[in-house]
Formats: C-alpha cells, sequence, structure tokens
C-alpha cells in the first residue's frame, strides 16, 4: 500500500482500494479463464470492455476535475485503450460470424 500510495497519493479508506483490487483480479481470473476455449464468450468480451472503459472514464475525469492526482489520467487512457481493443475485438468477431453466415446462405 505504502508504494501505491507514494505514486498516487494517500488514501482515505483503504478499504475500498483493497475491495475494488480484489473485484479486479476476480475479473481478471474470469477473462483469463476464457482463454482456454475456442471463443471468448459474448459476456466476458463486454464485461473487459465495459470495466475498462468504465476505470478509464472514472480515472480521467476524477483527475480533470483535480479530485485525484495526474498520475491517473496515464491510468486512464490505458484503461481506454484496452477498452478500445475490446471493442475492436468485439466487432471483428461480429464481422467475421456474419460473413460466415452469409456465406452460409449463399452456399446452403
Amino acid at each position: 500500500m505504502d508504494s501505491f500510495e507514494a505514486v498516487t497519493g494517500p488514501k482515505v479508506d483503504e478499504f475500498l482500494v483493497r475491495s475494488i483490487a480484489l473485484i479486479l483480479l476476480l475479473t481478471a481470473a474470469v477473462l483469463f479463464s476464457q482463454l482456454h476455449g475456442k471463443e471468448l464468450e459474448l459476456s466476458a468480451v463486454i464485461m473487459g470492455m465495459g470495466i475498462s472503459l468504465i476505470l478509464g472514464s472514472i480515472a480521467i475525469i476524477s483527475a480533470a476535475l483535480g479530485y485525484i492526482r495526474a498520475v491517473y489520467f496515464l491510468d486512464g487512457a490505458l484503461h481506454v485503450l484496452f477498452g478500445i481493443g475490446w471493442l475492436s475485438f468485439l466487432i471483428r468477431n461480429w464481422r467475421a460470424r456474419r460473413r460466415m453466415q452469409e456465406g452460409r446462405s449463399k452456399h446452403g
């Protein structure tokens, strides 16, 4: 906690920091469990995208309003990039499925 606070500033409610950290670890475990299948479940992709965009938005807005240190702009930007990556994966996957369905209907 000391090294985290050295970079990000002192925290009033350490239990919230620890709670969110555990929630994010659980989320990561769920997403990593998806790597063993042939395809990622849509719900896992939506969860990854949504959590990334939510955390990124909160960090950027809170830093812009001066509630938290400016280092969170970088944190927020990384989360938004992960969210965009998940969105890109979702779009590519949707397009590929659509092409496969169109191919089946033409040849079926």
